[in-house]
């Protein structure tokens, strides 16, 4: 058996959101260690080894519409099902894996399956069990429980009730007019204790980080470490509309869940950006915020200067205090230098940009910001920021065409 990890040891020893004010710069710190220890059973999600040979039964889910005889057009965009292990997630809880597919975002779902096992440990309880799921536009646990179900992509929901415990394929048969983001979370919660996804793997197909949203543990939850520990990616399978062109992701730095900060108004804040390779052409990108403002972002050659033309966007936030994902997409494609500068300006000291406080699983990010100003760029101390938070934006680039090799 092996048990849940996660930044905090429990929910309660979180602590207390605070405000740091130094020199005009304002920072909320939500998380103040980075840094990933074993936890304590208070969160208990468990792990057990699924015994060779098992039989799943496919199971077929239609959603609003949907229609048997509509894979006849489908492609793979994201595949990952190699995993071994039972996780028993816990009676009511939702429980959500970060998912990068292998399309442009707007790519029209056709079914996606996944597997789950009604006696996780067969030493514990079985019988009769309900299981709910779906996809979602971000990290279920960065906003309040109430205003969790506005995340959800519209079309892909469900529920199934099963009389027995034995294992299944939950294979979920979408509507005509279901569109997916490319970076997207996916979300299942069962009924009762002893019931679970099956995980273990990084995906074959698209890209997982290896991270769970868990109850107490925001977008941030993991299994000790994959490959020594299983990695935190639900085995899942999701199939899209075969027109669909190739996409991959250059850069993905993604716990919305994260600590705030704003530099001052009118002041942009600036973070090292090191894609996974050269040569992309970035079709769309995407970054986390949160509080009322208007946020102005660009991209430049270096922190100081160099504008890549056609990459600066703007996002009007108001009348939300959540989370919000801010997407861009680009057409016709502008081409990106591997290494880049990514940067944020707030209108006002009220709006914030989510810090991962974390490295990058695709790309890679120097622990440092800066703030930027006539082309000087000065280093946000890392005490401002909070002991063990890493400098860095949840940020989400996307290039178009398949990923090098």
């Amino acid at each position: 058996m092996i048990v849940l990890a996660a930044g905090l040891a429990s929910a309660e020893e979180r602590p207390v959101p605070t405000e740091n004010k130094t020199d005009g710069r304002t920072t909320t710190i939500k998380d103040v260690e980075s840094v990933r220890d074993p936890i304590t059973p208070a969160a208990p999600l468990e792990f057990f080894p699924i015994s060779p040979g098992t039989v799943f039964e496919r199971d077929v889910v239609f959603g609003e519409g949907g229609d048997v005889t509509a894979g006849v057009t489908e492609q793979l965009i994201y595949s990952n099902t190699l995993g071994t292990y039972g996780a028993a997630l816990g009676a009511g809880k939702l429980v959500a894996d970060d998912i990068t597919t292998t399309v442009p975002g707007g790519c029209r779902l056709v079914r996606y399956e996944f597997p789950v096992v009604g006696k996780v440990n067969p030493a514990g309880i079985g019988g009769a069990y309900t299981v709910d799921f779906a996809m979602y536009r971000s990290c279920p646990g960065s906003v309040p429980i109430a205003r969790r179900p506005l995340l959800i992509i519209p079309g892909t929901q469900g529920q199934r009730v099963f009389l027995d415990d034995a294992p299944r394929i939950i294979s979920f048969v979408a509507s005509a007019n279901v569109q997916l983001e490319t970076n997207m979370w996916f979300g299942i919660k069962f009924s009762r204790a002893n019931a679970g996804p099956v995980v273990g793997t990084p995906p074959m197909t698209g890209f997982s980080c290896d991270q769970f949203d868990y109850p107490g543990f925001p977008c941030d939850a993991y299994a000790g470490g994959f490959p020594d520990q299983p990695q935190a990616s639900f085995n899942l399978e999701i199939f899209a509309d075969s027109v669909c062109a190739n996409s991959y992701t250059g850069y993905k730095n993604n716990k919305p869940s994260g600590s705030l900060y704003n530099p001052r108004a009118d002041v942009f804040l600036a973070d090292d950006i090191q894609l996974s390779a050269s040569g992309c052409n970035m079709i769309a990108y995407e970054v986390a915020l949160r509080g009322e403002g208007f946020y102005t972002f660009k991209m430049q050659n270096n922190c100081a200067s160099g504008l890549i033309a056609g990459t600066e966007r703007f996002f009007p936030l108001f009348g939300s205090t959540d989370v919000q994902i801010a997407r861009f997409t680009f057409d016709p494609p502008i081409a990106l230098p591997q290494n880049l500068s990514f940067q944020a300006m707030i209108s006002n000291t009220a709006g914030n940009v989510v810090i991962a406080g974390q490295q990058a699983c695709i790309g890679y990010t120097a622990d440092r910001l800066d703030t930027v100003a006539n082309n000087v760029c000065t280093q946000v101390l890392p005490e401002i920021l909070g002991i063990g938070i890493h400098g860095a934006f949840d940020l989400t680039i996307t290039c178009a065409g398949a990923a090098p090799v």
